[in-house]
């Protein structure tokens, strides 16, 4: 589980695209992975270098430029469902990646979208379906399991729209 947090503590949909678009690489390296990526920055035809992705879909992994990429849930978040409980080791398990346990108080691991830094931030359950983060010293904001499911990026993959629309997709 790894959430970025935007400008003012916010977790949105339209960061955490942004947030992968323009740091594929990166990522990457964060989840131990070179699913998705690509060796290098090509010219596709243009006097100019753009950052590439490989497209994790069903067209075999062609490479385009990473500004044309949707981003997609790897286990869709209409599947989402979740349980809390109050004796686990993490805070957040999932069996499948759209099934989750998650603890009543944890950790959640971060990303702050101004300088990329990684932190362990402290959350509690609340009532319906909402935790709440601890995001400094005197300050604290409320989420849904629902917001912070969707804008997991360890479940997200860059793929071409082709083959985005082919699976059903609707973009947001």
């Amino acid at each position: 589980m790894l959430v970025v947090i935007g400008p003012g503590g916010g977790i949105n949909w339209g960061t955490t695209q942004t947030m992968l678009r323009h740091n594929w690489q990166a990522f990457l390296q964060i989840r131990n992975s070179d699913t998705g990526g690509s060796p290098h920055p090509e010219r596709f035809g243009s006097v100019h270098l753009w950052e590439t992705f490989r497209c994790g879909g069903r067209c075999d992994g062609r490479i385009l430029p990473i500004d044309i990429a949707d981003v997609d849930h790897i286990s869709p978040k209409s599947l989402f469902t979740w349980n809390f409980v109050t004796h686990q080791k993490n805070s957040f398990e999932t069996v499948n990646g759209a099934s989750w346990k998650i603890k009543e108080e944890g950790h959640i691991e971060a990303i702050d979208y101004s300088n990329l830094r990684r932190t362990m931030l402290l959350y509690v359950k609340k009532d319906n379906n909402t935790i709440t983060i601890q995001l400094g010293p005197n300050k604290t904001k409320e989420y849904s399991v629902k917001k912070i499911l969707t804008n997991n990026v360890s479940n997200l993959q860059l793929l071409c729209p082709p083959c985005n629309r082919s699976k059903g997709a609707v973009v947001d």
